[in-house]
């Protein structure tokens, strides 16, 4: 088995191991995102407060002020962060795991 057969092996072993890891990160978070905008409790506490004047009238309270916080930028537009940390550790685990293979 020559040192190409052997690199070209890691990086098809490493290969599909990121794009597993990445599929199941991905997948993860989908749903995530899909229970949070389901789940009754944060829809209601969402909704604003409501109440009845003396008329009858539905008084609906002033929406409150939050705080707004500055986004962080993204590396690679439209994905978090925290996948490309993770991709980058993958990668850099499978290179690593090819150098130590060619060497031996």
């Amino acid at each position: 088995m020559s040192i190409w057969d052997g690199f070209a092996e890691s990086l098809s072993e490493t290969w599909d191991v990121v794009l597993d890891v990445g599929g199941e990160v991905a997948k993860q978070r989908l749903q995530a995102t899909a229970e949070a905008a389901t789940d009754p409790n944060k829809l209601s506490l969402a909704e604003p407060v409501k109440g009845r004047n003396p008329d009858g009238s539905t008084v609906v309270a002033a929406p409150t002020q939050t705080q707004v916080v500055a986004p962080k930028p993204q590396y690679i537009q439209g994905i978090d962060n925290t996948i490309v940390y993770v991709g980058g550790a993958i990668v850099s685990l499978g290179l690593l795991v090819m150098f130590i293979k060619a060497v031996k």
